[in-house]
């Protein structure tokens, strides 16, 4: 049976596998987009298995504070997750986009980046994860 986390951690890896696959097709947008939201299932996946509430927002740098109150490493990203933010609605609506970066619409090069920092995240919440269950007692055998 999957436990929470998991399920959360299954949901960012299919938001970044979709994100690579616009990425090839020149979707940039909405690969940028997939990465923000990559990015933020991951950080509430470990969040989650770590009996943390969360806030019900989009914002990295929130999220990243309390996953940073559980462990101090990732401070790490708060540079990549205020460039990964910038994706979560302004790529999505024609008419936010105008208010975004002064570039408009992201570039290949930014996609790019974004979704590197997406699968960094991704992998770095998922062997924090594997270290919690790691330290975790096992459960006992049923009778």
């Amino acid at each position: 049976m999957s436990k929470p986390a998991d399920i959360w951690m299954d949901f960012a890896l299919n938001d970044l596998d979709d994100g690579e696959i616009l990425f090839r097709e020149n979707r940039f947008n909405n690969a940028c987009y997939l990465a923000q939201q990559t990015t933020e299932k991951a950080l509430k996946g470990f969040l989650v298995d770590n009996n943390i509430s969360y806030p019900k927002r989009h914002d990295l740098d929130v999220l990243n504070k309390l996953c940073a109150d559980v462990d101090a490493t990732f401070t790490r990203f708060e540079t990549k997750l205020a460039f990964v933010t910038q994706f979560y609605a302004p790529v999505r609506y024609p008419d936010a986009a105008i208010g975004m970066a002064s570039g408009g619409m992201p570039t290949k090069d930014m996609a790019r980046e974004a979704l590197d920092y997406a699968h960094e995240v991704v992998d770095f919440c998922c062997e924090k994860i594997r270290q919690v269950i790691q330290q975790k007692p096992p459960e006992p055998l049923p009778r």
